[in-house]
């Protein structure tokens, strides 16, 4: 039981932003490459599916 420092309960009562602890928004805690990360890179997006290439813009001419 933590009686020592009961706003640092870590359930969200602080008023606190619930990430500003710094858990979130950092490469540091990145795991790396797994399995799972290797497939979605590797994967084949559909070609209906893929972002089409920016057009110029249009002078008026």
């Amino acid at each position: 039981w933590n009686t020592e420092n009961p706003a640092s309960d870590d359930h969200g009562s602080s008023g606190d932003h619930p990430y500003a602890d710094g858990r979130r928004g950092g490469r540091n805690h990145h795991p790396g490459k797994t399995p799972f990360t290797t497939r979605i890179l590797e994967s084949i997006i559909p070609r209906a599916l893929e972002k089409p290439p920016k057009l110029e813009t249009y002078d008026g001419v």
